[in-house]
């Protein structure tokens, strides 16, 4: 990542939602551009028609394609509304898309408004799917609620999304139980997967928690829904360590990632790789790592990513990794848009450099502070367009107020002494109250130059009041972490007795760290200097107990700080893997 490089004038001594869960149809015909007039439809398909034509018209004889939709054609003409609906999708199915296909989006409307229930749910799937004609929430809403009036199972599952992640109405969880459970009861297998989600968690009802077993059950047992599986895997392995739970886990995760569904594909590889439920079999765990990565987890696709990037556990492979992020930036996932970005903008004289800045304000804008950060830097430059300092500072704000530390740090030195973030760039206005915020926000998120500047000023008096005590303690905790001016800063206030009586010896140790720990020799005079003066006013066993301490001295590790803001997974355009995680 890189950093904005400016200078402070102070006195210082140094983190879907995918589309909704509607679906097409299953029983419309396969694309039946070029089919032969003599090829044999499929048997759901045949038998759609069979549904939606009189026997007698059928006469026992063995249509082809072609002549099926002949008679659909002419039932429809007669106002079988069942047939027109079908002849709509024949209608679709020939045209060239959306555009094409107004003449069978007409059939279904008339078919729908007649009272044939299947078309209602097909022009709900439509409008909400955004396939065959632009996206319309409010009419996908519209349509989804007339089936359900009707006491459509499907109706009453699909408006129950509806109000469940607000498409075209205002989210209502109370009501999606209510549906979910009225479709359930009619044997929708996914209404029962979706109800057991709901009582499990105690989203728009009570926690029920044999309740919602019951329904994951019969849903996975009956009706084969991997989702449902998985859950049921969730359920039994909140009781580990019970052994027998742990098996019971393994089971239904297993059953659940054969039949490809991701999250479960996850949890079985996680199982193998601790040996819970099975033997530890490291093979296996890789198995279905990538399983879950092909079967659609955008979550471990980001991470597949990383770890050919990273060659962590695996053997370091640029090419896969950009694979892998792609597939998971496809899908909005802010971190591997913003790894995705990053790699583009090495290469500053071709396209993929733009293609870099619009992964990034992609990224920025699902919540990454790092791009947030990164967006503020080539807009304060223009590196891909004309300088903005306007959207830069919205850019860095965004990134701080995140509780990005760099940004953080960033806004207190602009502030400061209004200073400018770039060459050519407006100057920031002097606001030393909103610097000194920005200042202890940084201190407070583990920016360890933040830490540093916060306590020496405190100790000094530079900018505010003076806090001696408090000024040592974040000096302090800089230099646990090994931040060598911070030792020295620390070092240099033992020595001069800020706390009252000078300790030499504590002086000397921190002052001996800051030499060790300070890599440019340019700048290193001001700390040799200091621990000469501590040195010379210690004796021969002060000498050797600064030497033990020195020695016995191991910097803390720097925590990373974590790019994503919070609830950056409800980020509208960000897809998980097929719909609400878990559900």
């Amino acid at each position: 990542m890189r950093r904005l490089i400016v200078f402070v004038l102070v006195a210082v001594t140094s983190s879907t939602m995918a589309a909704g869960i509607a679906e097409l149809p299953s029983d419309l015909p396969e694309p039946t551009r070029n089919v032969p007039t003599n090829d044999r439809p499929s048997s759901n398909w045949v038998s759609a028609v069979k549904a939606a034509v009189p026997a007698q018209y059928w006469a026992n004889a063995d249509l082809n394609f072609q002549q099926m939709t002949n008679l659909l054609r002419e039932q429809s003409q007669a106002g079988n509304w069942a047939a027109k609906r079908l002849w709509g999708w024949v209608l679709i199915g020939e045209s060239d898309g959306a555009d094409g296909a107004q003449d069978g989006l007409q059939c279904l409307k008339d078919s729908a408004g007649n009272g044939c229930v299947p078309a209602m749910n097909d022009l709900g799937a439509i409008y909400e799917s955004g396939k065959y004609a632009p996206t319309n929430d409010a009419e996908a809403f519209r349509w989804f609620k007339q089936a359900a009036a009707a006491g459509n199972a499907q109706g009453e599952l699909q408006l129950g999304a509806c109000y469940h992640y607000g498409i075209g109405t205002a989210p209502d969880l109370t009501n999606t139980v209510k549906l979910y459970r009225q479709a359930a009861m009619q044997t929708n297998y996914v209404a029962m997967k979706s109800l057991g989600y709901l009582l499990m968690n105690g989203l728009g009802t009570d926690k029920d928690p044999d309740a919602a077993k019951y329904w994951f059950t019969r849903a996975a047992k009956e009706g084969g829904n991997r989702r449902a599986m998985f859950d049921l895997g969730a359920i039994y392995a909140a009781r580990i360590p019970d052994t027998n739970a742990a098996a019971e886990a393994f089971q239904w995760y297993r059953r659940g990632a054969e039949l490809g569904d991701p999250l479960a594909a996850l949890q079985l590889a996680e199982f193998y790789r601790y040996g819970l439920g099975t033997q530890t079999n490291l093979t296996r765990y890789h198995e279905w790592i990538f399983n879950a990565a092909t079967f659609g987890s955008t979550e471990v696709q980001y991470e597949l990513g990383l770890m050919y990037q990273t060659g962590d556990g695996i053997t370091a492979d640029i090419n896969a990794a950009l694979i892998w992020y792609r597939q998971a930036a496809a899908k909005n996932h802010p971190d591997a848009l913003y790894n995705l970005g990053m790699y583009y903008l090495k290469d500053v004289e071709h396209p993929p450099y733009h293609q870099g800045y619009d992964c990034l304000i992609r990224s920025a804008e699902g919540g990454n502070s790092a791009a947030q950060y990164e967006c503020a830097i080539l807009n304060f430059i223009g590196d891909v367009g004309p300088p903005d300092f306007e959207k830069g500072k919205q850019w860095l704000t965004e990134a701080a107020s995140n509780g990005w530390n760099q940004a953080e740090f960033d806004l207190f030195k602009f502030y400061y002494n209004g200073v400018a973030p770039a060459a050519g760039s407006p100057k920031f206005p002097i606001d030393r109250p909103e610097a000194i915020k920005w200042l202890r926000r940084a201190a407070d998120h583990g920016n360890l130059q933040a830490q540093e500047y916060l306590g020496l000023m405190l100790v000094q008096g530079i900018g505010m009041d003076r806090g001696t005590w408090e000024g040592m303690k974040w000096l302090k905790e800089a230099s646990e972490y090994g931040y060598a001016p911070a030792q020295n800063d620390l070092g240099y206030t033992f020595l001069r007795g800020d706390l009252g009586l000078p300790d030499r010896v504590q002086a000397a140790k921190w002052l001996e760290l800051a030499q060790s720990h300070w890599d440019n020799p340019k700048t290193r005079r001001m700390v040799d200097v200091n621990l000469s003066n501590a040195l010379a006013q210690l004796n021969a066993d002060q000498k050797v107990d600064v030497a033990q301490e020195v020695k016995n001295f191991q910097p803390l590790p720097v925590p990373n700080s974590n790019p994503l803001a919070t609830n950056w997974d409800q980020y509208a355009a960000y897809q998980r893997e097929d719909g609400q995680f878990g559900h």
